[in-house]
């Protein structure tokens, strides 16, 4: 039985390597390594001729910590650690923190509009577990540390409504097609057990057919979700037409693992770490204030207030952020920042925002679970236009994106000194990008199959923060604001919403105006 209280967080021992780049940092200078090279910026000048040598002689190792993680192919391999950040998910998990509608909402469910050869079908989803060994894994907790054990491949679940025969043949009584489906989305994983990824067929009573996996939030995130849904539609192409399928990257999520768990314990890892929390010095909780005080362990729901921004907006939205030389994201991260600072009526906030964990290449087509948070400091003056305003922020983003580090790491150093720091949470979601509708293969018509996620109670301190979820689509934005309802009362994050709405219609149409007197009427 896995035991959650016996998980251990283990760091590297900061060594030689780490004093010399710590010495070097107190000094005002900037090391990066472009390439081979090692760069120095900043005020390099105060650099005495000794240090500098000393850099010069651990060329190779500097270099190699400043660079970053590095990946390469292991070949099979039987079993890969957890990394850090997500062991604290994993006690969650255990504990019924959290449940299955964070533990299953990486799932694709397709209803295909015409005849299909659903042989085909099952060769494809069987396949998927071949070429993403991941899908395959099962947990192991080894000497307190969360494993994933790597298994054989997974085939798919098919169901028959027309014969009451569920997976296996096994008799199936009288069920509709939403209640088999919310079976096979919704049924909660045995980590110990079975593999984390679940795929399925079903042949509904009228002779249709619906398609779909759920791959666990553990080993999977929303570009997995639209990786697979690609490659499930373009390999089956390829079966029932007899050609090739397309060849895929052999990097495997286990290879991300070994890589990024060996950076982690060294003294790249360190460096960054100690830029966060330099850039966090004296940063406060910038989360709304509560509306109720639940007792501890009090459970209820994550609730959520919507609002629709139109689509001249989004049009103006886009173009004023091309003329001004940023991105959509900023925009409206932008905006967030201007709207809790005037409900907060502060002039410095920190807003996590979510990252989707790929930058290096080889990363894009590996199925896995990559996501991370990046706390963005963004100091408001009432004085300052939006426009600058807003590429300050862009270029806070991208500083940022150069020093990642995974934001568990900083958490556990937070929690470490005692500090106990909530922010709330920016998520800019293109779907027209992360939907696996992408490109639909003409000749596999098909349409998306929305299964309702179960209710969940939670405690109150699982979730004490908000969340913003910003979701641009062809007729303009959906705002969705996300809070647990022992804390939070709808009307306060419905007024929030309805700020953001006045200041984002604004912003687009007088982007030179100060921050301070945008939708103040």
């Amino acid at each position: 039985m896995m035991q959650p209280g016996s998980l251990k967080w283990r760091h590297g021992q900061p060594n030689e390597l780490d004093d010399l780049l710590t010495a070097a940092r107190r000094t005002g200078t900037r090391l990066a390594a472009i390439g081979d090279r090692l760069h120095f910026s900043g005020d390099s000048g105060s650099l005495s001729a000794e240090l500098r040598e000393r850099l010069r002689e651990r060329k190779l190792d500097v270099v190699r910590a400043l660079r970053g993680p590095e990946f390469r192919e292991h070949g099979r391999v039987e079993s890969a650690p957890f990394l850090p950040q997500y062991r604290a998910l994993f006690t969650k998990l255990q504990t019924g923190e959290l449940g299955v509608n964070f533990a299953n909402s990486t799932h694709w469910v397709a209803r295909l509009v015409e005849r299909a050869d659903l042989r085909a079908f099952a060769q494809v989803l069987r396949n998927l577990s071949r070429r993403h060994a991941i899908l395959g894994a099962r947990i192991e907790v080894r000497d307190g540390v969360p494993h994933f054990v790597l298994g054989p491949q997974v085939g798919a679940h098919f169901v028959d409504l027309r014969l009451r025969a569920g997976p296996d043949g096994a008799p199936l009584p009288e069920a509709s097609l939403e209640a088999v489906l919310d079976q096979l989305v919704w049924r909660p994983f045995d980590l110990e057990k079975e593999p984390l990824f679940r795929s399925f067929i079903v042949r509904s009573a009228d002779g249709g057919s619906v398609v779909g996996f759920v791959l666990h939030h553990l080993i999977g995130d929303a570009m997995s979700v639209s990786l697979l849904a690609r490659a499930v539609l373009g390999e089956y192409v390829s079966v029932v037409s007899g050609k090739p399928a397309a060849v895929v990257s052999s990097l495997q999520y286990s290879d991300y693992l070994l890589g990024m768990n060996e950076w982690l314990f060294g003294a790249g890892l360190r460096l960054r770490l100690a830029h966060w929390l330099e850039q966090l010095e004296g940063a406060r909780s910038s989360c709304l204030p509560a509306d109720l005080h639940p007792a501890p362990g009090e459970c209820g729901s994550v609730q959520a207030e919507s609002a629709q921004l139109d689509a001249h907006l989004e049009l103006a939205v886009r173009g004023g952020a091309r003329s001004a030389g940023i991105s959509q994201f900023t925009f409206f991260l932008t905006v967030y920042a201007c709207v809790l600072g005037r409900l907060l009526g502060t002039d410095d906030l920190v807003i996590l925002t979510m990252h989707h964990g790929r930058d290096h290449p080889a990363l894009l087509p590996v199925v896995g679970s990559f996501q991370n948070q990046i706390p963005l400091r963004i100091r408001l003056s009432p004085d300052r236009s939006f426009g600058d305003l807003a590429r300050r922020v862009g270029g806070i983003c991208t500083s940022a994106h150069e020093q990642l580090i995974p934001y568990g790491n900083l958490l556990y150093e937070f929690q470490q000194s005692g500090r106990a720091l909530v922010f709330p949470e920016f998520n800019f979601l293109d779907r027209r990008v992360l939907s696996g509708a992408g490109r639909r293969p003409a000749c596999v018509p098909w349409e998306p199959v929305e299964v309702p996620a179960p209710l969940f109670q939670v405690p109150a301190e699982s979730h004490p923060f908000h969340v913003l979820d910003v979701v641009p689509y062809e007729g303009g934005v959906t705002l969705k604001a996300s809070y647990h309802d022992s804390i939070y009362k709808g009307g306060t994050l419905a007024n929030l919403l309805d700020l953001y709405g006045r200041i984002a219609r604004a912003a687009a149409e007088f982007p030179d105006a100060p921050i301070a007197t945008l939708a103040s009427g």
